[in-house]
């Protein structure tokens, strides 16, 4: 444990060293590595066609420059993607290795945690149930992970996979991205497209969905407040089959026409209506009582780490509000806490449609960056210094300037467009005080 609390104040220091470097980017958000496996189409011979979706975060993966002597040179990694099918007496159906190439502009994509490489392949698999391992190694031998998943060939299987897709208005369109995410949206989403192969599950063109979320017992109670369902009706395409395709690292969904007539239904779900948590879609014949249940989860990837604890988080309000509602909301329990304190901000939600809080995410993402970037030896908190309080209230300052007063080479940050302007002298340990306010 030591040894580890070593490590950690060793590579603070180290970062310190560089003043431009954001080091909330030492902490990550979700998983390193995503696997999906979806129902392409359904085949004549009692086989199906699966895509598969690998999604790596860029800072999981080494780079290399493409050309060293370029300073401008973009960067390259390159990665073995093995995939073994496995059926339900543990025996190999399916093997076979794919490589493929990820390129970025610059060195900081390189380490990002919110840019992806997504991979995508294609298998034929007999009809049966399967569990696919996916093995990863990157050239520069800084990746090795092993993802699995389920996917299910019956063309009458009631649990198939939804593909989720950023929202599009035509079949066929550049710079598509698959969600992809291990078979769970966003909570940041918000319409989302959802594909699914119904094949000869369902057979009318008027298909219908209702989507509602399922009752968990671990969740917080009257957070959210009620949860509706959603409904409607979905677009039916009996064209052949979809397909998505890489290009030059854009993406294309089609419907092809071929002579395999799988029945996809397709249609846009109101995601913004979903909260964290787990939810049932249900696809249904208008005139029959044959459904198609699925089910998958909403989670907020995004979600910053000053709200994760809901004590912090309303001691880091004290900025905006005053000392009586502050100490208002403190002084209730736990669970009155959490709704008072989610009441807040809902009034001051800029989309009150959704439940995602743009308002909120915003301020506690501020929060998180002073909190890492400006803590120092005698306040480990950054948010609670002067140069914290004035990014929490007013974000990122536009222009930043020095000025030497005969003592102190002071730092200026600048907000033009809200017509402030505020001055900092260093007093101690790396600590900043304002002095001056305009």
């Amino acid at each position: 444990m030591k040894l580890n609390k070593l490590i950690v104040i060793i590579l603070l220091c180290a970062v310190a060293l560089e003043a431009q470097l954001d080091k909330t980017t030492y902490y990550s958000f979700g998983e390193q590595v995503y696997l999906e496996a979806f129902i392409n189409k359904f085949l004549p011979n009692d086989s199906a066609e699966v895509i598969v979706i690998t999604k790596i975060v860029n800072d999981a993966l080494s780079f290399e420059k493409i050309n060293s002597a370029d300073p401008n040179s973009k960067y390259l990694s390159t990665v073995t993607f093995e995939y073994i099918f496995k059926d339900n007496q543990n025996v190999i159906r399916k093997r076979y290795e794919s490589l493929d190439t990820h390129i970025v502009r610059n060195f900081t994509l390189t380490e990002s945690k919110k840019d992806f490489f997504i991979n995508i392949n294609k298998v034929i698999l007999p009809k049966g149930n399967y569990t696919l391992s996916l093995n990863l190694n990157n050239r520069l031998s800084k990746l090795k992970v092993t993802k699995t998943a389920k996917v299910n060939t019956d063309k009458k299987a009631s649990d198939l996979k939804p593909l989720f897709i950023k929202n599009i208005n035509s079949e066929r369109i550049l710079d598509l991205e698959p969600i992809a995410y291990g078979g769970s949206l966003p909570f940041s989403s918000n319409n989302t497209r959802v594909i699914v192969p119904i094949s000869n599950t369902l057979n009318s063109d008027n298909i219908n969905y209702i989507c509602r979320k399922i009752k968990d017992n671990n969740e917080e109670t009257g957070f959210w407040g009620k949860i509706n369902n959603l409904s409607g009706s979905a677009k039916v395409l009996r064209k052949g089959n979809f397909d998505i395709h890489k290009v030059q690292n854009k993406y294309y969904l089609d419907y092809i026409e071929d002579e395999v007539k799988t029945t996809i239904a397709d249609f846009e779900l109101s995601s913004q209506r979903l909260t964290p948590g787990k939810f049932e879609l249900l696809l249904f014949e208008s005139s029959s009582k044959d459904t198609i249940k699925l089910e998958f989860n909403v989670e907020w990837f995004d979600k910053p780490i000053s709200l994760k604890k809901i004590e912090y988080a309303i001691e880091s309000m004290y900025y905006i509000m005053t000392d009586q509602e502050l100490d208002q909301i403190e002084s209730l329990d736990e669970e009155p806490k959490k709704i008072s304190f989610f009441n807040y901000w809902k009034k001051k939600d800029p989309t009150a449609n959704s439940y995602y809080n743009e308002a909120l995410v915003q301020y506690y993402s501020r929060v998180d960056y002073t909190f890492f970037n400006f803590q120092t030896t005698k306040e480990p908190d950054g948010s609670k210094t002067d140069r914290g309080k004035i990014y929490i209230l007013f974000g990122e300052p536009e222009q930043v300037t020095t000025n030497f007063n005969g003592k102190f080479t002071q730092t200026i940050w600048k907000y033009p467009k809200l017509g402030k302007e505020f001055t900092f002298e260093p007093i101690e340990s790396g600590n900043f005080r304002l002095v001056q306010v305009k």
